[in-house]
């Protein structure tokens, strides 16, 4: 999918939210290194200001994350350099100390912005959604993965919200729009209660200008070049080595 089509798209989302919006965007790890959706969110803050938006970008201080330094994008980092990175994280004392983090900044300078753009529908937004609300803000949600447990779209699976996942759920509810990555993203905000109507299906994108399908000719010369047999069968991982992710079996 696009990019360019992608930056575009969100940008109109965010403009039927307010004309020419001051967003917050909120990521816990706002660092490309840290896996595949903070470099969608360091993607997205990049093209959105490049669009004319006034962005700022609320995200974690953590051991390994750097700050990025994007043209026209405003960082605020909060907490201890020293909290464990994005592969160290167990547990929800993190998430939700940043949930707190963010309700506080949003209660505090909410005045400075118009849209709050959560990437991640986790225990940090759960817990800033009724301060973005109290404020007066308008909320965008992007869900990261479907089927994690962890997030909106799949509260109720796995027993891992307990039964503040019905508190989640109507929390959820009031976020005026939703991102969408996949079909299964979707149907799983449905499940949830959000309304249809409410919810945009926008795959994440890439760069076509650099990730591209290869032609036969350069696929066996890259082949070659990485010493694989021209007719073996390849598969790839693009993300992080992570448990949950399930390529142990073929590790």
């Amino acid at each position: 999918y696009d990019r360019r089509l992608q930056a575009a798209r969100i940008s109109r989302l965010l403009e039927s939210l307010g004309r020419r919006p001051r967003v917050l965007m909120v990521a816990q790890y706002f660092d490309p290194a840290a896996g595949g959706s903070e470099r969608q969110a360091c993607q997205q803050a990049e093209d959105l200001a490049a669009e004319g938006a006034s962005v700022t970008v609320l995200s974690r201080r953590a051991r390994g994350v750097r700050d990025q330094d994007l043209p026209g994008v405003r960082e605020i980092r909060v907490g201890d350099p020293e909290s464990p990175g994005p592969l160290e994280n167990r547990g929800l004392a993190v998430p939700f100390l940043f949930g707190c983090r963010i309700a506080a900044h949003l209660l505090r300078h909410g005045g400075n912005y118009d849209v709050v753009h959560f990437h991640g529908a986790g225990l940090p937004a759960m817990l800033a959604v009724p301060a973005a609300r109290l404020r007066g803000l308008r909320i965008l949600a992007k869900v990261s993965a479907a089927n994690t447990g962890w997030e909106a779209g799949s509260l109720l699976e796995k027993g891992r919200w307990g039964p503040a996942g019905w508190l989640a759920r109507r929390i959820f509810r009031k976020v005026d729009l939703w991102i969408a990555i996949s079909g299964a993203v979707a149907r799983g905000l449905a499940s949830d209660g959000i309304g249809t109507v409410r919810i945009r299906r926008i795959p994440n994108g890439v760069d076509l200008s650099r990730f591209r399908p290869l032609s036969p000719a350069e696929r066996a010369e890259a082949r070659a070049r990485l010493g694989w047999p021209a007719s073996a069968r390849v598969a790839l991982l693009v993300g992080r080595q992570v448990p949950f992710k399930g390529t142990a079996p073929f590790v």
